[in-house]
């Protein structure tokens, strides 16, 4: 895949995928929510979620067993077109636990945006595992 589109939408994109990963990382709920239009749908290998209100819900249940979280993105394809635009991203997230080890894991997330007052958000994610390593016992 090729990246399309401005320039300045790409970098406003990346710049996006920046702000989101600090909220994640630092556990910031209100700025990591703002970065999900109303609509939203997130998929992964553990659920799938339609609507704002089921991310936020199930943003706090992952945050009550997280003690700290360590998020990076490498954006492979950016296609922007008008106000949507399609990611494909490469995602390492290493979680440390509440009591109970850390969790490390990498995937590939297929992204949705969509542009709106605000700035870009997220319309979907779809992500899929690549590789992934359970607390050891």
């Amino acid at each position: 895949m090729k990246s399309t589109g401005s320039i300045e939408d790409r970098l406003q994109i990346r710049e996006f995928y920046g702000s989101f990963a600090h909220a994640s990382s630092l556990g910031l709920t209100e700025d990591w929510m703002g970065h999900w239009a109303e609509d939203c749908a997130w998929k992964t290998q553990h659920f799938t979620l339609e609507g704002k209100a089921s991310v936020r819900e199930q943003w706090d249940q992952l945050w009550a067993n997280f003690d700290k979280v360590a998020l990076l993105h490498e954006l492979c394809c950016v296609q922007a077109e008008g106000d949507t635009a399609t990611v494909l991203c490469i995602a390492r997230e290493i979680i440390q636990l509440k009591g109970a080890g850390v969790y490390k894991l990498a995937g590939c997330y297929e992204d949705a945006l969509v542009r709106t007052d605000g700035g870009w958000q997220f319309a979907s994610r779809d992500y899929q595992p690549l590789v992934e390593e359970a607390p050891s016992a």
